[in-house]
């Protein structure tokens, strides 16, 4: 059984870095209470591993003091490693703007922060080295904040009173 797994692993493209594989058989035993013991390596490969999480739907309210709409959703990015990572955001409703719509004919556009820093819609921003590196889940203490704006002046001019909705999807690539 063991020549099989070897055989296995070998044909699976699997190899030992830093060690040679050491499987042994063992050796044939006859009688009451008579054993066999064989032994292999077990190797387990850590790979490079990202996550965005405790992510919150958004409502904009207004904001009197600016006149804007903005909202914050405060979420979660874990990387197992010390490295950087980059973060795409894209509008279901936008192709190079974030834009907000009502079903119809009538949208506002808005932007989108990251850690204060603004993202254009369907382009990678790279260079974010504030992932969590502890906890997948941030020890549910989230690490990131998005803000979402929209001005006050494109809110006014918007062709209907509508909701108006837009699914933002946040991805975050290990670089």
């Amino acid at each position: 059984m063991n020549k099989k797994l070897i055989a296995a692993l070998a044909a699976g493209g699997l190899a030992f870095s830093g060690s040679t594989m050491a499987a042994t058989d063992g050796d044939m035993a006859v009688g009451a209470g008579a054993t066999s013991t064989g032994t292999l390596e077990v190797l387990l490969q850590i790979p490079d591993m990202i996550r965005i999480s405790q992510l919150n739907d958004v409502e904009l309210v207004h904001d009197a003091a600016t006149d804007d709409f903005t909202g914050t959703d405060d979420l979660c990015v874990f990387r197992n490693i010390d490295g950087t990572y980059g973060v795409t955001a894209s509008s279901a409703n936008g192709t190079g703007d974030f834009l907000l719509s009502d079903g119809g004919t009538s949208t506002v556009p808005y932007t989108v922060n990251w850690q204060g820093g603004a993202l254009d819609e369907g382009t990678l921003n790279s260079g974010h080295a504030d992932a969590d590196t502890t906890q997948p889940d941030c020890g549910g203490a989230p690490n990131i904040t998005v803000e979402l704006t929209a001005t006050g002046d494109d809110v006014a001019a918007a062709e209907t009173t509508n909701d108006h909705t837009d699914t933002l999807t946040l991805m975050v690539e290990a670089e």
